[in-house]
């Protein structure tokens, strides 16, 4: 007689019923939609919002800058917010996003075998936040809606064509798990028979080779993210020649990816040529790799990165380690495909932090060199799952007794983070005291004002007030003559946080209407007309 089933097994087996790609989406979007826009998101909508419409801030310096990488990001936004808020397109965006993902990312825990509880346990830890989904550098698949986002849709397919090598697709996306395996049963019995049952190949030809889908699919990001595609396609050639070591193969795998991105290539080498490296004495690769994005670029060079960033240096190693002497034996072909994976992407990050104590200008570190760490990290997700699993069904250990306590302790993980997120993203508490700023400067000021935050940026007061910046941090331009001024108004801003008398050279050297601070200041340009629990407001006077 069977034991009677518990409620967590009926919960097990209700998560194991829902469609893989509806499950995907579903936990996705419980954990990660919003309708508060991110700080990227902030930055990036602005930039489309004022490139598809340049008198939204009319001559904007701070809005206005070449398109460059994100042509495509720039026109589907940019038209998105003619009809939407920023608000409601990061909730959209996302939900698109989320969506896209779904696909690829159900073929690849099918391929892996990994059901709706492998897939809760895996995807709930890896975005719990950015921290866990690199292994350093934060760098992040899933978030906000932003070219990157779109170009990791890509990258996630190519990914599947990694993993599955040369073989064909696995049967039909509407099977179930247990009809796909030819294997039927509860979450608890048919656990241990479903993870060890082999995929049989069917002898199909194929119309090209796993390498060549997988750049064409890192050719299709580079269009949405030049660097998030093309560090792909670097982990991609890698991989098919250690895999394959067939030099000619890698030369057709390379022809394929520059063949596609040859165009979008030519478009941006006619801005990038013109670019200066050093501006009166200013070296920009440096202010770009060192002052702006040390915490992508230069992780170990960042403020705290003993604190923050060593000890994860130290668990990367050592998972190295692992992936090099304690996987090198194994016999499971996706273990070994993994392991491949994660042992490549480690050592481009670790030739990479190295590269950090060479390059003492940015020349390289400006291409963001640790970019691959995300999808790295998520390989090592599935690696430590699977060989895991693996262990377990080697030892005959009762999964159907393991498993329930393991899920539940997950499923309370996430009620946390989903409760958090609808907390802070769905239903946030409206910061009153800055509606109270905005909605004053909208009534009060002239369009073509200029404002200046001393103290930290409000990233969503431009857009709520349509004023012009003199200058934001988030806002950095990507090279060239622009960030030489981006550096010298930001550096400027600084020193006027404790040195009041440096507003004379700011006001004689720009155009700057109003000062925004969050404490007293006394100068004999400032005269206040605004003030609130959190914000003061000064007139700045042409004048001394």
């Amino acid at each position: 007689m069977s034991k009677p089933r518990t409620l967590i097994t009926r919960a097990i087996d209700a998560i194991n019923g829902v469609d893989t790609r509806l499950f995907i989406f579903l936990l996705l979007c419980l954990n990660l939609l919003s309708f508060v826009p991110g700080d990227n998101e902030e930055t990036y909508f602005a930039l489309a919002k004022q490139y598809m419409d340049p008198d939204w801030i009319p001559g904007s310096f701070t809005f206005t800058e070449w398109v460059g990488t994100r042509f495509l990001f720039q026109h589907i936004a940019g038209w998105a917010l003619r009809y939407l808020t920023f608000e409601q397109l990061a909730f959209w965006g996302r939900m698109v996003n989320f969506l896209l993902y779904a696909f690829p990312l159900a073929r690849i825990f099918r391929l892996l075998r990994i059901r709706n509880t492998g897939i809760l346990l895996i995807l709930q830890l890896y975005i719990a936040n950015v921290n866990t989904q690199s292994f350093f550098g934060m760098e992040w698949i899933f978030g906000g809606f932003e070219g990157k986002t779109l170009a990791y849709v890509f990258v996630l397919w190519g990914f599947y064509f990694m993993l599955r090598g040369d073989e064909p697709s696995l049967p039909s996306m509407c099977q179930e798990p247990d009809e796909v395996q030819g294997v039927r049963g509860r979450a608890g019995g048919s656990v241990q028979k479903y993870v060890t049952e082999p995929r049989v190949p069917k002898a199909t030809p194929q119309f090209a080779g796993y390498d060549t889908w997988a750049a064409m699919m890192a050719a299709a990001a580079s269009y949405f993210h030049i660097l998030v595609g093309g560090w792909f396609f670097v982990l991609v050639w890698i991989y098919g020649l250690v895999r394959e070591r067939s030099l000619k193969r890698a030369i057709v795998t390379g022809l394929v990816y520059v063949a596609l991105v040859a165009p979008f290539v030519i478009y941006l080498a006619t801005y990038l040529t013109d670019s200066r490296t050093v501006i009166h004495g200013v070296d920009v690769d440096w202010v770009y790799s060192f002052f702006r994005n040390t915490h992508h670029t230069a992780p170990m060079h960042r403020e705290g990165a003993m604190q923050k960033v060593l000890p994860r240096v130290v668990a990367s190693f050592l998972l190295l380690l692992w992936c090099l002497f304690g996987l090198r034996r194994s016999k499971d072909e996706d273990v070994r495909r993994l392991n491949t994976i994660v042992r490549i992407t480690l050592l481009m990050v670790f030739v990479g932090l190295a590269i950090t104590y060479i390059d003492v200008h940015g020349r390289l570190l400006k291409y963001y060199l640790f970019r691959i760490a995300a999808l790295g990290t998520f390989a090592a997700y599935l690696l430590v799952y699977v060989v895991a699993r693996e262990w377990l069904v080697r030892r005959h250990v009762d999964t159907a007794r393991l498993l329930p306590p393991v899920v539940a302790m997950v499923a309370i993980m996430a009620l946390i983070h989903i409760e958090k997120n609808f907390a802070r993203n769905i239903f946030p508490r409206e910061d009153r005291a800055l509606m109270e700023l905005t909605d004053y400067v909208k009534a009060h000021t002239r369009p073509d004002d200029v404002f200046l935050f001393r103290d930290r940026d409000e990233l969503s007061f431009p857009r709520r007030t349509r004023r012009e910046a003199l200058v934001i941090f988030k806002f950095d331009p990507g090279g060239g003559e622009k960030i030489y001024e981006w550096y010298t108004r930001e550096c400027l801003r600084r020193r006027l946080r404790t040195d009041p008398a440096v507003l004379d050279t700011i006001a004689d050297r720009y155009r700057l209407d109003y000062l925004i601070t969050t404490s007293p200041m006394t100068h004999p340009r400032l005269k206040e007309v605004y003030r609130n629990p959190k914000f003061y407001l000064y007139g700045v006077s042409t004048s001394k």
